[in-house]
């Protein structure tokens, strides 16, 4: 992470400090010297918290050595003022790993705590909940509640704080683990709600931005974990019968027993007509399909012609972004999807890139600073970015041209639109936009800057026109380009 310094190593873990934290410590020196015009009072308070980052280095380790233990390696620690950050290269599969994973942090300050509150007890030096004082007091006493609190806080069950990956783990043992992760996502942003309106009522500002921390990190555990290729594929290809693969009747069929007890004898006769019809052509469907009867488009696969992809998301971004690609590449290939949208990254993205070679700090990847601060540089290193997403689009081009569908390929058939939602992040400027559109719709180079009516929406329209889906307007535009 940039602007952090690298303090030490412990059991093979870089162990960093960033400059933020710096300001904390200022923050705390004079608060404690205001409260008594002392220095010993702001040397105290630099202790202390020195001493309680200490115990967030101890709580992360705990995370990262039972991580270890299933094979999970952590690239480093940093040290933030609002706590500690494990980077883990991945967070384990199997309920029972992530289970422990996520209690060991709090576990550790559990411990911590029944070892001072030995150590209290022994020395006679227990003092009451009430009479702890952050300034002053017991420096023993004073550790203990700070063990408690980050245990109890912690275990909040909301991502991203370890409560979160409880949960998770917990209910993806009795259900799919997209489900469990969208459930405890849910409950997370349910508390950040009573956190937020708590903090808002009590004019407590600190709760607020608890309440926002949980928002956030609630909606981003839920979007990363559709990020797993394995996900997908399960998706796309898995046995089980979706509501989309059922007869129209069996789809509609409870709405229609409802719909008969409200209407007459003579319309519950012409709703059966209508049922019955409707069956009648479905049938006909199906038995001049299995006769090879239909007409038309076939589709160039029966099946997957590709393995399940491993559980969990690959380390090289560029193998993750390419096995996702080859996913939806499968899909039009089996016709088990027709429109399929990929996002390769997000406006406000934490994704690093280790994997591009540095120029602006040589001998690194471009993994100093996150996606997001990134796109507000213009330097040689957000050039590298850029042109690896340019390449991902060409990569998944090349695979559509290779796949013959009779006289075409499949990019032939296929309309395949490749955009960004700014043209400069450092200016955040989306009044033009960067628009690439391949296959059988594209073949030409337009410039529209300049000209007034050129939105997005008319884009969109255009697009529909060419699948034959004839719409009027669609967002603030009533054209198409």
């Amino acid at each position: 992470m940039k602007w952090s310094w690298r303090i030490g190593r412990i059991a093979g873990i870089d162990v960093y400090v960033h400059a933020t934290f710096l300001l904390l410590l200022a923050w705390v020196a004079i608060s404690h010297y205001l409260e008594n015009q002392r220095l010993a009072d702001a040397a105290y308070g630099l202790f202390f918290i020195i001493t309680l980052f200490g115990i967030v280095v101890l709580h992360e380790l705990g995370h990262a050595l039972t991580a270890r233990r299933f094979g999970i390696r952590t690239r480093d620690i940093t040290l933030l003022p609002i706590g500690g950050l494990a980077r883990l290269e991945r967070m384990p599969e199997a309920p029972r790993q992530e289970l422990l994973v996520a209690l060991a942090g709090p576990a550790v300050n559990v411990a911590l705590a029944g070892m001072l509150l030995a150590i209290l007890a022994f020395t006679s030096e227990l003092v009451a909940l009430n009479d702890v004082k952050l300034v002053g007091g017991s420096f023993l006493a004073n550790l203990v509640f700070v063990n408690v609190a980050l245990a109890v806080f912690n275990m909040l069950p909301a991502f991203p704080m370890d409560g979160g990956r409880v949960l998770r783990a917990c209910l993806a043992m009795r259900m799919d683990y997209v489900r469990a992760t969208q459930v405890a996502a849910n409950i997370g942003q349910a508390l950040a709600l009573m956190l937020g309106f708590l903090g808002l009522f009590s004019n407590n500002p600190f709760l607020v931005f608890i309440a926002l921390f949980v928002w956030m990190g609630a909606a981003q555990e839920a979007s990363m974990v559709q990020m797993k290729a394995a996900l997908a594929f399960d998706r796309l290809f898995k046995d089980e019968v979706t509501p989309g693969d059922k007869s129209v009747l069996d789809a509609v069929l409870a709405d229609a027993q409802k719909l008969r007890v409200q209407i007459s004898t003579s319309d519950q006769r012409k709703l059966d007509e209508y049922l019955d019809s409707v069956r009648d052509v479905e049938k006909r469907i199906e038995n001049a399909g299995q006769r090879g009867e239909l007409q038309g488009w076939r589709p160039t696969l029966d099946k997957p012609n590709m393995a399940r992809p491993a559980d969990g998301i690959p380390q090289d971004i560029g193998e993750h972004m390419r096995l996702m690609c080859d996913l939806m590449i499968l899909g039009f290939q089996t016709d088990t999807i027709r429109i399929a949208t990929l996002k390769l990254n997000n406006d406000h993205s934490a994704l690093r890139f280790p994997n591009l070679p540095s120029t602006q700090q040589m001998g690194h990847g471009i993994d100093y600073m996150i996606h997001h601060l990134l796109s507000h540089s213009d330097g040689d290193d957000w050039l590298k970015v850029n042109q690896f997403f340019v390449e991902q689009v060409a990569y998944l081009t090349r695979r559509l041209a290779a796949i013959q569908e009779g006289s075409r390929t499949l990019l032939n058939n296929t309309m395949l639109l490749f955009t960004s939602s700014m043209m400069a992040g450092a200016r955040h400027d989306n009044d033009q936009l960067p628009v690439v559109v391949l296959g059988g719709a594209g073949g030409r180079v337009l410039d529209y800057s300049g000209k007034s009516e050129r939105q997005m929406c008319r884009l969109f329209l255009s697009m529909m026109d060419k699948m034959n889906v004839r719409q009027k307007t669609f967002g603030d535009a009533t054209a198409p380009l």
